[in-house]
């Protein structure tokens, strides 16, 4: 039996440290995705991932998004309504890291102004669907919760 691996290869378990890998340096392969949120055309997956690599236990969780990234105010406004509809007819929790991979920003303070957007929106659909209050039209959830400075 022949070793196909390189020499310049380390296996997982090869490496002489404490330290963790990053999931970068691991051969993973996806054994299973899990929608944990969705709304209408946008959803978000837990994948794990285990390394394919002779003698490693690695087994990893990520995040994935299905759906156009939020890169402008316009897009902003469309899914900010939609969550918002969405959170009102089913309250439920806002899961700020999915709300934070939908912005398609690299700059982490707007990512993270975008993404308080997003969850003030959900919030606000939560309150008002609990409430049993009348659906906020585009133009009140925009006032109530955008902020001007985006």
């Amino acid at each position: 039996m022949t070793n196909n691996k390189r020499s310049d290869e380390l296996a997982c378990n090869e490496v002489e440290t404490d330290e963790l890998l990053l999931p970068g340096s691991h051969n993973l392969t996806e054994i299973e995705q899990e929608i944990i949120w969705e709304i209408d055309n946008w959803a978000a997956y837990e994948v794990r991932s285990e390394c394919q690599r002779d003698g490693c236990q690695g087994e990893y969780s990520s995040l994935k998004i299905s759906g156009h990234q939020i890169e402008r105010v316009q897009d902003l406004k469309t899914i900010a309504y939609q969550i918002y509809e969405s959170y009102y007819d089913n309250p439920r929790a806002v899961p700020y890291p999915v709300m934070q991979s939908l912005v398609g920003v690299e700059d982490p303070e707007i990512q993270t102004a975008v993404a308080d957007e997003l969850c003030n929106a959900a919030k606000l659909g939560n309150l008002d669907g609990e409430a049993g209050c009348k659906k906020q039209t585009k133009q009140e959830l925009f006032e109530a919760v955008l902020s001007e400075a985006l």
